[in-house]
């Protein structure tokens, strides 16, 4: 906003602290026309400088994002780094931007058929990142803990398995509930517990693969015994077995976490992704470079939020949470479809939607 009649406006736009904050609509006035800075007062004790809206205008989603995650406390960093990633990506795309803007103007119910639609089109896309809800405008999308689908088998055999995906440890409750829940909606049984369990990790998620019992018969010509999986009526394993198996795979660490890397309390994976995205995805050493961004991160997010979010003021260590996320946030950033061998970081990778 420009000055009017001798009024001057903060530089920061829509950045500004007031605005920010929900105080104002429009940037606050510059009360002192002797300022060196065309700052407001607020955002001058926030420690913005000149030049800075410069470069926070190409992060605006990534911002807003960040901003409205904080706002509903949301803490959980399976939602908390997909959502800030895709934010980013929308900021230097229209694709993403045009996608996000689809899921903030649908109703997120079960029921409603343009949510379903979108839900399993965002799927078929993102495979493991899912549309979630959103927050005024703001998409969030999420990684959910625990997957579970039939697989399709061959000819007259409908479904040969059940696969299992748990990307961060679960209750082994759940995992049965989930099993069985998916075999009773296709009429399948799993009462008389028979059948074979497998497992595998990677990337830090846990893939379980559960057959029905097998039926050994002659084979008619080689005359030797053969395993036949029956499509039809065939049991599967009781959903206890499975939760058994979760429970012991669970007892030997898996799954360590989709992509590796440690959790974070959110008041620090915020501002960690925040940081990486305005590093232009650089894993910062100390200097002055790393102490601008950090300044920044602080602006945008504390100083909205003073004296509301406690935890941003005592416990503000994003670099040091940056480094324990990071291969998660990698991680996220393939699954959404960004081709980290290329020399251009932003080299996206577009799919037909």
């Amino acid at each position: 906003m420009g000055s009017l009649a001798g009024v001057q406006y903060c530089e920061m736009d829509k950045f500004c602290i007031p605005v920010l904050a929900g105080e104002l609509s429009d940037p606050a006035r510059v009360r002192s026309r002797s300022r060196a800075k065309p700052l407001c007062d607020k955002c001058a004790e926030a420690d913005y400088r000149p030049g800075d809206i410069e470069i926070l205008k190409h992060h605006k989603k990534l911002l807003a994002a960040a901003g409205a995650l904080l706002d509903r406390k949301v803490a959980g960093t399976y939602e908390i780094i997909p959502t800030l990633v895709f934010a980013a990506f929308s900021d230097k795309d229209d694709v993403y931007a045009g996608i996000g803007e689809w899921i903030a103007a649908t109703e997120a119910s079960p029921d409603d058929e343009d949510w379903a639609y979108l839900f399993r089109e965002f799927s078929l896309r993102f495979g493991s990142i899912r549309p979630k809800d959103s927050i005024g405008n703001v998409p969030v999308v999420w990684r959910p803990p625990l997957g579970v689908g039939l697989v399709q088998g061959n000819d007259d055999k409908p479904f040969e398995a059940v696969k299992i995906e748990v990307h961060e440890p679960v209750e082994s409750r759940l995992v049965g509930a989930y099993y069985s829940e998916i075999l009773e909606l296709y009429g399948l049984s799993n009462e008389r517990g028979r059948g074979d369990i497998r497992w595998a990790s990677f990337g830090g998620s846990l893939h379980m693969v559960v057959r029905p019992e097998e039926d050994t018969i002659l084979h008619p010509i080689l005359k030797f015994t053969i395993s036949d999986r029956r499509a039809q009526g065939a049991p599967f394993p009781h959903r206890a077995d499975v939760a058994a198996e979760y429970e012991a795979r669970r007892g030997q660490g898996y799954p360590k976490g989709r992509g590796g890397g440690e959790s974070a309390k959110h008041y620090n994976a915020i501002p960690a992704v925040v940081a990486w995205y305005l590093s232009d995805r650089v894993l910062l050493e100390a200097g002055k470079e790393k102490r601008n961004i950090n300044r920044l991160v602080k602006a945008c997010l504390r100083g909205p939020r003073r004296g509301r979010i406690p935890e941003l003021e005592k416990r503000w260590q994003p670099w040091r949470s940056l480094e324990r996320i990071l291969p998660r946030i990698k991680q996220t950033e393939f699954d959404l479809g960004l081709d980290t061998d290329l020399n251009n970081p932003y080299g996206w990778v577009h799919q037909t939607f």
